[in-house]
């Protein structure tokens, strides 16, 4: 299936969930460049969402126009001091959180920067999709995260993967036989 990735372009701190604020959200952009958004756990509560959004609408306008979305998967690429979990991944579409969750309860890696998946070819999570979903600016991915004890939790980026099927292209028209006058009938051409 082919597919268009890109990163999301701007961080935010949105306190519609959880308890405890981001410190440089906008650190989610440029990539892998080892820039984090942090939060320092007490223990036990869990963070706002840490919002990436599609700021310019421009990340995904390069998907062919009329393609069916076949699929969606999220790439945060992060880690901890010691013991910190997802409690909520969801899509943000259209500027609305969506309710699907693929939070996961492994915990993060310690110390070293791994990228936790979600979602996947023929994942829609739980919606349908077009283009302009995408190339918008209402576009994006919101994770909370929960440690028990005290905790570091750092967030390199978020990058996301659309799948999408092209749209069927139309066969060219078949030209028209003409029959010159001049030719004798051929049985091959016989109406």
């Amino acid at each position: 299936m082919p597919d268009i990735a890109n990163y999301l372009d701007a961080g935010s701190d949105d306190n519609s969930f959880g308890t405890g604020a981001w410190t440089n959200p906008g650190n989610l952009v440029g990539g892998n460049d080892d820039v984090y958004a942090t939060y320092a756990f007490a223990g036990g509560e869990n963070t706002h969402y840490l919002k990436g959004l599609n700021s310019t609408g421009a990340l995904w306008s390069d998907l062919p126009d009329g393609c069916t979305i076949t699929g969606i998967m999220v790439l945060i690429e992060r880690h901890c001091a010691s013991a910190v979990t997802d409690v909520r991944v969801r899509l943000v579409k259209g500027g609305v959180i969506q309710s699907t969750d693929k939070a996961s309860a492994t915990p993060w890696n310690i110390a070293t920067d791994t990228v936790g998946v979600y979602g996947a070819d023929g994942d829609l999570w739980g919606g349908s999709w077009t283009k302009a979903d995408f190339a918008s600016t209402g576009f994006g991915v919101v994770m909370s995260a929960t440690a028990a004890a005290p905790d570091t939790a750092s967030v390199d980026n978020y990058a996301v993967r659309v799948y999408y099927l092209d749209p069927s292209p139309q066969p060219p028209p078949r030209p028209a036989i003409v029959r010159r006058p001049d030719v004798p009938s051929d049985p091959l051409f016989a109406e």
